[in-house]
């Protein structure tokens, strides 16, 4: 099954950016397909992480590296830890732990000129203190990463895999929680595979409010918006080229929706967010 989760601890932003989105998790079946294995991917390419943000800019993703790790029903994937309860043909059930990269949507900096212009036509109301300006008083802090634990369930029947799965924040950055669903469809034509996967996930209120909502300290106490719980539902499509028994060619395009509620907080001018790449990769 294609699969181009990597790793993400020791690369640059404008990977971890395109990582946290790109790839698919494995399932349980694969995790236990030995009972004690390894392996080392890098895929080299071309490929952009699109900005959802006001005048925010695209950046180009070049590397694909991946590792993971299986011993028994325990397995490590980058970033992501995992151990499975209970596997059958069609079903399995993970305690699961995973790191959560919205916060890397977020470009710390100056506000841009076109955010403070909407503001300042009048598309919100601001009190501002007699001697200052937008710019003075909107400066968003930073976001920062957090770590999530929970579980995943798989539901499996042909070429169809549903998973759903249920985290949330043990890093104690925003006590907030995401239940994630991907319904994937996986066909084979000739050397060729092609998965789509089409998604939603679900943040509650304190996870949606801490990563795209506005507080206190972004605006000095003059402007707060906090958008509550809100769906995003993606939709992915991932092709894998066999080229030699270590060799494949893959591109995979993802698009996320995001809420319409966070545009009250001013800091994105799009509601989707795209991120593709097309590339060679080699595994060992």
């Amino acid at each position: 099954m294609f699969d181009c989760r990597v790793t993400l601890r020791r690369f640059s932003l404008p990977m971890m950016l395109s990582l946290s989105l790109l790839c698919t998790a494995p399932t349980a079946a694969e995790n236990t397909t030995d009972v004690l294995s390894g392996r080392l991917s890098l895929a080299v390419g071309l490929g952009r992480y699109s900005s959802p943000q006001v005048n925010g800019d695209n950046l180009p993703i070049y590397l694909l590296p991946r590792w993971s790790y299986y011993h028994d029903r325990f397995y490590v994937e980058d970033l992501d830890l995992g151990f499975n309860l209970i596997e059958t043909r069609t079903f399995s059930w993970d305690i699961t732990t995973k790191q959560s990269f919205d916060a890397l949507m977020f470009h710390q900096g100056k506000l841009k000129d076109s955010l403070l212009a909407g503001l300042s036509a009048g598309n919100v109301v601001l009190a501002l203190p007699w001697d200052a300006s937008p710019e003075d008083v909107l400066h968003p802090v930073e976001r920062h990463l957090s770590y999530l634990g929970g579980s995943t369930l798989f539901f499996r029947t042909g070429n169809w895999q549903f998973k759903t799965a249920y985290h949330t924040d043990i890093s104690n950055v925003h006590d907030g929680s995401e239940w994630n669903n991907e319904l994937r469809y996986l066909t084979q034509v000739s050397k060729v595979e092609i998965a789509t996967t089409v998604g939603a996930r679900w943040l509650d209120s304190r996870y949606s409010n801490y990563y795209f909502g506005l507080n206190e300290a972004d605006t000095d106490g003059v402007l707060t918006n906090s958008p509550g719980a809100q769906w995003l539902p993606s939709l992915k499509l991932e092709l894998s080229w066999s080229i030699a028994v270590d060799l494949r060619v893959i591109g995979s395009w993802r698009r996320e929706w995001l809420a319409n509620e966070f545009n009250k907080s001013y800091l994105f001018d799009t509601n989707t967010q795209d991120i593709w790449f097309i590339g060679v990769m080699k595994t060992w």
